[in-house]
């Protein structure tokens, strides 16, 4: 364990200082959105509420997947929100996430029967300008740029969506 002090992962301490400040540094975005969600009528349930400590889970008898990050109601609506805060990519007008939490959003949306929607907040967007923009993963996927795309540093396979005809700009 010594030699991997230095490696992305979950060894080592200063990882493990890097991973708090990256999930701090979501949890205030996603603590954002839902403050917006509840002025614009909503009734949300932050995943935060129920563990500090990784995700919660929608169980079965089976399997188990990682939920959304808020759940969200208003009017006989309900749907998941997960909350992104990334830039995105360099050479590309695209941006994504873990394959892997892709496919545990579409299990969850396929056993509730709600939508789930993926918001980004992209402080550093080099093709417009638009801070937050997102969309259902259902229409996310008819623009995917990339799937099982590694990067630079990261062991996950990653899908990525084509920006900006994945997306629907929001501003709040």
């Amino acid at each position: 364990m010594e030699g991997k002090r230095g490696m992305v992962g979950i060894f080592g301490e200063m990882n493990q200082r890097n991973f708090e400040k990256q999930l701090e540094y979501g949890k205030e975005f996603e603590d954002k959105f839902a403050r917006w969600m509840i002025e614009k009528g909503w009734y949300i349930t932050p995943k935060y509420l129920f563990s500090d400590e990784g995700a919660p889970l929608l169980i079965g008898k089976n399997s188990k997947y990682a939920i959304p990050d808020i759940d969200a109601a208003k009017d006989g609506k309900r749907m998941w929100i997960e909350c992104k805060r990334k830039k995105m990519m360099f050479k590309h007008y695209a941006t994504g996430y873990a394959v892997k939490n892709h496919e545990c959003y579409k299990e969850v949306q396929r056993i509730t029967g709600d939508k789930v929607f993926v918001i980004f907040e992209d402080d550093a967007n080099r093709y417009d300008g638009q801070r937050y923009y997102g969309n259902f993963i259902d229409e996310l996927e008819k623009h995917i740029y990339e799937t099982n795309w590694k990067f630079e540093g990261k062991n996950k396979d990653h899908i990525v969506f084509k920006y900006p005809n994945a997306f629907i700009k929001i501003n709040f």
